[in-house]
């Protein structure tokens, strides 16, 4: 394991020092009655009080540690707003409408897609051909659409109408 360089040790001590005062600030703001702008201003400067009664650090580093609380907390609020300005627009209710019925219209062709496929191999197990033999059910010749009805098992025979080959079953 490597030795840290003490420009790393001292960049460390500053950043955790940093955190503390970060730390402090959210205790005593999460505690304030009042959240506004002036209520986390004077939370930052008990914090800082505080924190260099404590010997944590100096008054100048603590002056650093508020300004750059300040700078994160500014930045932080405009992602937020540039986030939102974002939702805004990909949550508008036209947009939502727009992609709800284009997600509606693929899962339609999709199950349309499917649907045929189940239809063809419906209609392929249902499909009789004269001298198969079969249970007890209805035939319905394909091409003059008269009907057959067995009673019970026995051998298809052919169309009585037109001596068609091929049924289709139903019960």
């Amino acid at each position: 394991m490597e030795n840290k360089s003490n420009a790393e040790n001292i960049k460390e001590q500053i950043a955790a020092k940093y955190d503390k005062f970060v730390d402090k600030f959210q205790e005593i703001f999460t505690q304030s009655k009042e959240k506004t702008k002036e209520s986390m201003e004077k939370a930052m400067d008990v914090a800082r009080e505080q924190l260099t009664k404590a010997g944590e650090f100096d008054l100048e580093q603590g002056k650093e540690f508020k300004d750059s609380l300040v700078r994160d907390l500014k930045e932080t609020s405009y992602q937020i707003k540039l986030l939102g300005e974002d939702a805004k627009d990909y949550l508008d209710p036209a947009r939502i409408g727009a992609g709800a019925l284009a997600t509606l219209s693929t899962l339609l062709h999709k199950a349309g897609s499917a649907l045929d496929f189940l239809v063809e191999k419906t209609d392929k197990a249902l499909t009789y051909k004269t001298g198969e033999v079969t249970s007890l059910g209805t035939f319905t010749c394909l091409k003059c659409e008269k009907k057959i009805h067995l009673k019970k098992t026995g051998h298809l025979p052919p169309c009585p109408g037109c001596s068609n080959t091929k049924f289709k079953k139903s019960y």
